[in-house]
This record gives C-alpha cells, structure tokens and sequence, in this order.
C-alpha cells in the first residue's frame, strides 16, 4: 500500500517518522527494511498551465512550489499507517508516483 505523507517542513517529516518507530537504536531514520520503504521527497512543484519561453525560445511550463514537506510510505504493515496517520493525505493524482502504480 503507497500512502502520502505531508508535513510543514522537513523537521517535522522526520520527527513523525521517528515516532513510527522507524529508526535504529542510535534513533537514525531507516528508509527500507522489508516491512518498508520510505521515499523522501521534499519540495514537489506542480504546472501552473502557463506557458514561458526562455531566450532561445523553448517553451515550457511554468511551475509553483506546493506548500510542505512530502514523502511517499510503501508497507503493509497496519501499524506503521496508524502511527503516521497524523500526516497522511489523499492524493488522487499524484505529481510522484511509484514503480508499479498506475
């Protein structure tokens, strides 16, 4: 199961995931076991729909920063969602998808 996440700031990201027990003993984040994985993606950017040029004339879209500090989850493990429930989003399309996801 791929599940959003979205905090205010990178700071706050990483405190959440620590609260979901996904650290070491030294409490350092672990990004992958095989219960796992956690795709940190920061700041995302979104198309506005506007069209810009730059001086050699190549068109391309204009993009906005879309507030917060994102990550994507994949696990199937129940306790793991529940515990970064706080910080999960719906996302129905989304700017980053996983391998695999339609």
């Amino acid at each position: 199961m791929i599940t959003r996440l979205k905090t205010a700031t990178e700071a706050e990201m990483l405190t959440a995931l620590k609260s979901a027990l996904l650290t070491d003993a030294d409490g350092e984040l672990i990004t992958a076991t095989h219960d796992y994985f956690v795709s940190s993606v920061g700041e995302l950017c979104d198309c506005t729909g506007v069209m810009l040029a730059d001086d050699e004339g190549n068109e391309y879209m204009e993009k906005k920063p879309v507030a917060g500090y994102h990550a994507n989850l994949v696990t199937n493990d129940s306790s793991i969602i529940a515990a970064l429930s706080d910080v999960t989003i719906a996302v129905n399309n989304p700017l980053i998808k996983i391998a695999g996801e339609l």
